[in-house]
C-alpha cells in the first residue's frame, strides 16, 4: 500500500484548496511590421513573440509559409495576403508553490523522503527531496541547476518501479472551463529517462512525456483538460516509467490555469513598379536649381536623392527647388517614380550646373564710440571687377534706408545717429548683373552713442579734527554719473586717506586743522570731461590737560584731579568703573576713590570735542617687615638685634622705630637685651604697621633635622612615607631633652616617619643641658607628579639591549595589577597580572602566539597600584622596531 505524505496538509488546513483567479487580459501576441513587396515570390521573415509562454500556436494560412508552426518563419506570397496567428497559453497559475521555493509544502506525493544510505540522502528508491542541486542528494545524480533561475529549489526523484504519484495537488476550479496543465523535466541520470503523465482526479490525460537522455535538460510537458460539472479536481504528475534502473529525474515550474488564446496578424502587401522619369529639365541661377519632368504612368509620388549637394524640396508633385548652391556648382541627382505601394521605379540619373557671377567684397568701418549730438561717419569699400553702379540697403535700429548709384571703391557715407545701435548691410545689387545675388556675408557696424558725463554737485563741509568715522563723498554727490575718479585739489591730505575710486575718505588721518578741497572728475573720454568740488574745512579739536599723577594715601583720602578751565569749553567726567567724582561737570573735581576717571572736552562754538583718561592710585597699604633676628644668647648681655631686610606693602620711602622711641632711616637696630619689642615701620603716605619680637637669651646648642637618603630638603609623592631624623651639628654634642614635634607626630622622639598629604613643615623643639630652647625646623614637599615610565620604543633583537618592554614606576607603587599589550587591530598581543614591579623579566619580549611579532606601533594599557590601594591607570603607544 502507498502513503501519500502530507505536504499539501498545513496547506489546505489553512487556506483551504487553492484556488485563484482566470484573467486571460495580459496574454498578448507581438507580431512584426506590416510589409511591401514590389517583386512577387521574394522571401519575408514573418514572428512573433508573447508575453507568457503558450503551449500551442499556428499561422494560418499555412501557403506560403516555410514553416506554420514555428514562431520565427518566411513567407513568400505571390499576392498581397495577411497571416494569423493564434496561441493558448496558461493563464494566472493556480498552482501553490510549484517552483518549490517554499519547499516541501503545498502538495502530496506517493513517495517518501529521503532517508538517506551510502551514496547521500536519496540513496533509497521511491524516495524525493527539494533541494536546489540534485548532486547534493545522490553523488550519482548530475549538479543541474533549477529551470527557474538556475540556483533556486527543485524536486529531485529517486524513482521506484512502480506506477505511483510524483507529485499532487487540489485546486479549485470553474465548471465548463477548459484548462491547461504544464510541467518541465530533467534527467539527472542518463539510463531510462523517465515517461511523466498527468492525472486529473485519478484518470491519465495526456501524451506522456519523456525526458532525454542528456542530464539537466529542461523539457516541458503539458495537457488540456475541460472541468465540466468539477468545482474541484486532483491534479498528479505520474511517472509511467517502471524501470528501476536509472529512472530518476527533476521536476520544476508546475504551471495549472485557464486555457488563454490570443490573436495577431502581419499583413504583406505585393506592389506593382511604375515606369521610369524620361526626361528631366533644369532651370538654373547663380545659387539654386529648379528641375521639373512629366508626370509618369504608374506613379502616385516621386523621389528625388542629391547626390553631390544640399537637400531640396518639392515645390509640386513634379517640381523639385535645390537651394543655398554655390556659383558654378555641379549638382548630380537620382529620381525614381513611387507606386501607391511604395515601389520604385527604374533610376532616372541626371545633373546640372548653377550660374558663374562676378566676385563682391563689401567692408564697413567707422567709430565704435561717439558723443551724443555727433553724426556717424562711415567708409563703405566695394571691391569687385564689375563696373556697377550698386544698390546697398542697410538698417539701423530696424529702419530700412537705401544707398543707390554706389561705385567700386571707397563710398564715404555720414548718418545721423540719436542712439546707439548697428548699422547693417542688408542687401547688395548689381545692376549690370541683375541675374547675380550676393548673399554675404555682409558687413555690419556696431556704435554706441555716449551721452555727455555728468560730475554733479559738491557742497561745503566742515569737520573736527582726527574725527574716527568714514565719511562717503559719492553719498552726499548729487546727479552725478558713476565710476569716475576722486582727487585732493587742495590741502594737505595724508596718503591713503582718500580712496580715488570710490570716495569713500577716512577723517580719523586728518589730525590737523586747515581747508581742503577735494574734487570728483567723470570722463568718459569721448565727450569733454565734468567736475564736481567739495570744499573741507577742518577745524581743531581741543587739547586736554589731566594733569596727575594721582594717588591715595594714609595721609591724604581725596585728590583733586584735571586742570584749570578754559572760557569756551565745556567739560564732562565719566567715572570708569564706580569711581566717585565730587562734580563731573567741572574741569577740577575732587575723586575720593581710586579708579579710572574719563574726560571730555568740548569747544561750545565748534562742537569739537577731545578725550583723555586718568588713574587714581590707592596706595593705602599696611607695610609689613621681614625681620632677621638675633638673640642675645641665654644671658642678658646686649647682644641681639633686629633687622629689617624688607618692607612688604605700602610705598617708599620707609621709617622706623623700635618702641617707643623716634623714627629713623636706619633698619637696623643693635645691642639688644633679650626681652620683648614693638618694631614700627612708616611708609611714605604715613601708612604704619608693627611686628613684635621675643628676644631670648638662650645660645642653642646647634642640631638640624634631615630624611636619610633625601637630606634637608625631601620631596615626595601623596602615600609615600619617609624618615625624620634630628641630629646633633657637632660632634660630641647632645640633642637636646624632651623633643617636641609640631605637628606632633611624636614626643621626645629622635627619628619619625610621617606620611603628609601635602607640603608640611615640621618643627622640632628642645631643651639644651644649659637651659636654652633650641628648634630645627624641615620642610618636606608632597609633589603631586606620579613616576610612571613606559618606554616609547624597544628592540626585542637579543642583543641585551631594549629586548624587553617593561613598565617603570617610583616607590609608591606597591603592586602591578595588569600590563596589556594590543596590536593596531585591538587584538591583545601579551597580557602581565599581579606583578612585582621590581621582577625585571615581567615583561614583553616581542612574541605573539609564538611567533615574532611585527615590528610597527602597538598600543599598551597599564593598571599600578599605590601603597594606600589606589589604582593608577595610564595608556600609550610603543614602536616595536625590528
Amino acid at each position: 500500500m502507498n502513503i501519500r505524505l502530507a505536504g499539501l496538509g498545513l496547506f489546505l488546513l489553512l487556506f483551504g484548496r487553492v484556488g485563484f483567479s482566470q484573467d486571460c487580459d495580459n496574454f498578448t501576441i507581438t507580431v512584426s511590421e506590416d510589409t511591401t513587396l514590389c517583386t512577387p515570390g521574394e522571401p519575408v521573415p514573418v514572428a512573433a513573440s508573447f508575453s507568457a509562454t503558450p503551449f500551442n500556436f499556428q499561422w494560418s494560412p499555412g501557403a506560403g509559409l516555410a514553416d506554420p508552426s514555428a514562431a520565427v518563419t518566411t513567407a513568400t506570397p505571390a499576392t498581397t495576403q495577411t497571416y494569423t496567428i493564434t496561441a493558448q497559453a496558461i493563464g494566472e497559475n493556480l498552482i501553490f508553490n510549484g517552483d518549490f521555493e517554499l519547499g516541501n509544502a503545498g502538495f502530496t506525493t506517493d513517495y517518501g523522503q529521503g532517508s538517506g544510505g551510502p551514496n547521500g540522502p536519496l540513496h533509497n528508491e521511491g524516495e524525493y527531496l527539494i533541494s536546489n542541486n540534485p548532486m547534493a542528494t545522490h553523488e550519482d545524480f548530475a549538479p543541474c541547476g533549477d529551470h527557474t533561475t538556475g540556483n533556486g529549489n527543485m524536486m529531485v526523484v529517486n524513482s521506484s518501479d512502480q506506477q505511483n504519484d510524483v507529485w499532487c495537488q487540489v485546486v479549485s476550479v470553474t465548471p465548463g472551463t477548459d484548462y491547461a496543465f504544464s510541467a518541465w523535466v530533467a534527467s539527472v541520470t542518463t539510463e531510462n529517462p523517465a515517461n511523466l503523465q498527468f492525472s486529473f482526479d485519478g484518470v491519465l490525460l495526456g501524451n506522456t512525456a519523456e525526458a532525454t537522455p542528456v542530464t539537466c535538460d529542461w523539457v516541458p510537458f503539458y495537457a488540456t483538460w475541460n472541468s465540466g460539472g468539477a468545482t474541484d479536481v486532483e491534479i498528479c504528475v505520474t511517472n509511467v516509467n517502471n524501470e528501476s534502473t536509472g529512472n530518476d529525474f527533476a521536476l520544476d515550474d508546475i504551471s495549472f490555469g485557464p486555457v488563454c488564446e490570443a490573436t495577431a496578424e502581419i499583413t504583406i502587401t505585393v506592389g506593382e513598379t511604375p515606369g521610369t522619369v524620361p526626361a528631366v529639365d533644369c532651370e538654373a541661377t547663380a545659387s539654386s536649381i529648379l528641375l521639373s519632368w512629366p508626370p509618369t504612368m504608374g506613379a502616385s509620388t516621386y523621389q528625388m536623392d542629391v547626390l553631390d549637394g544640399p537637400t531640396g524640396a518639392f515645390t509640386s508633385d513634379t517640381t523639385y527647388l535645390i537651394e543655398g548652391l554655390t556659383e558654378n556648382q555641379q549638382v548630380n541627382y537620382e529620381l525614381f517614380a513611387v507606386s501607391a505601394e511604395g515601389c520604385l521605379s527604374h533610376v532616372y540619373s541626371g545633373g546640372c550646373i548653377t550660374l558663374e557671377c562676378p566676385d563682391y567684397n563689401l567692408a564697413l568701418e567707422g567709430a565704435t564710440e561717439l558723443c551724443e549730438g555727433a553724426p556717424l561717419d562711415l567708409a563703405l569699400l566695394i571691391e569687385t571687377e564689375s563696373p556697377g553702379p550698386f544698390t546697398v540697403e542697410y538698417t539701423y535700429n530696424g529702419l530700412t534706408n537705401t544707398l543707390p548709384g554706389l561705385q567700386a571703391g571707397t563710398n564715404a557715407l555720414s548718418v545721423s545717429v540719436p542712439g546707439s545701435g548697428s548699422i547693417v548691410i542688408a542687401s547688395f545689387s548689381d545692376s549690370s548683373a541683375p541675374a547675380c545675388t550676393y548673399d554675404g556675408p555682409f558687413p555690419a557696424l556696431d556704435f554706441t552713442v555716449v551721452p555727455f558725463p555728468a560730475a554733479g554737485v559738491g557742497k561745503d563741509l566742515d569737520f573736527c579734527a582726527a574725527l574716527d568715522s568714514l565719511l562717503d563723498l559719492s553719498d552726499i554727490l548729487a546727479g552725478a554719473d558713476a565710476g569716475g575718479t576722486w582727487t585732493v585739489t587742495a590741502g594737505d591730505v595724508p596718503d591713503g586717506a582718500l580712496n580715488a575710486s570710490t570716495g569713500q575718505f577716512n577723517l580719523a588721518q586728518l589730525t590737523t586743522s586747515g581747508a581742503v578741497q577735494i574734487a570728483y572728475l567723470q570722463n568718459n573720454g569721448i565727450c569733454q570731461p565734468d567736475s564736481a568740488f567739495f570744499n573741507l574745512d577742518i577745524l581743531p579739536v581741543p587739547v586736554v590737560e589731566t594733569g596727575g599723577p594721582y594717588s591715595l594715601d594714609c595721609d591724604r583720602d581725596e585728590v583733586v584731579v584735571g586742570s584749570p578751565a578754559m572760557v569756551g569749553f565745556e567739560y564732562t567726567w565719566t567715572p570708569l568703573g564706580g569711581g566717585v567724582l565730587s562734580d563731573t561737570g567741572i574741569a577740577n573735581p575732587t575723586a575720593s576713590e581710586a579708579g579710572a576717571y574719563a574726560l571730555e572736552v568740548t569747544n561750545t562754538s565748534t562742537g569739537c570735542a577731545n578725550a583723555d583718561t586718568i588713574t587714581v592710585a590707592d596706595n593705602r597699604a599696611t607695610p609689613e617687615l621681614v625681620v632677621s633676628v638675633t638673640n642675645p644668647g641665654c644671658t642678658p648681655d646686649g647682644t641681639g638685634s633686629l633687622i629689617v631686610d624688607s618692607v612688604i606693602g605700602g610705598q617708599p620711602p620707609y621709617l622706623f622705630g623700635l618702641n617707643d622711641q623716634p623714627l629713623q632711616q636706619s633698619p637696623s637696630f643693635a645691642g639688644l637685651e633679650a626681652g620683648n619689642y614693638s618694631l614700627r615701620v612708616q611708609d611714605g603716605g604715613g601708612c604704619e604697621g608693627v611686628a613684635l619680637f621675643d628676644l631670648e637669651s638662650a645660645v642653642p646648642a646647634g642640631f638640624r633635622l634631615f630624611s636619610p637618603g633625601q637630606g634637608a630638603a625631601p620631596i615626595i609623592i601623596p602615600g609615600d612615607s619617609i624618615d625624620l631624623v634630628a641630629q646633633p651639628l657637632d660632634a660630641g654634642t647632645e640633642l637636646p631633652d624632651n623633643l617636641v614635634w609640631e605637628p606632633a607626630v611624636c614626643q621626645g622622639c629622635a627619628t619619625v616617619r610621617v606620611s603628609p598629604e601635602r607640603t608640611t613643615t615640621y618643627t622640632v623643639t628642645g631643651l639644651t643641658s644649659d637651659g636654652c630652647t633650641v628648634t630645627a625646623r624641615i620642610v618636606v614637599e608632597v609633589n603631586n607628579v606620579e613616576r610612571i615610565y613606559v618606554p616609547t620604543a624597544f628592540s626585542p633583537n637579543n642583543d641585551g639591549i631594549n629586548d624587553v618592554l617593561l613598565p617603570y614606576a617610583g616607590p609608591e607603587f606597591v603592586r602591578g595589577v595588569s600590563f596589556r599589550i594590543f596590536n593596531r587591530w585591538g587584538s591583545l598581543v601579551y597580557e602581565a597580572s599581579d606583578f612585582q614591579l621590581s621582577a625585571s623579566q615581567m615583561g614583553w619580549e616581542g612574541m605573539y602566539k609564538g611567533e615574532t611579532a611585527p615590528a610597527g606601533v602597538y598600543g599598551y594599557h597599564l593598571v599600578l597600584e599605590r601603597g594606600n590601594g589606589i589604582t593608577v591607570e595610564r595608556s600609550g603607544e610603543v614602536n616595536l622596531i625590528r
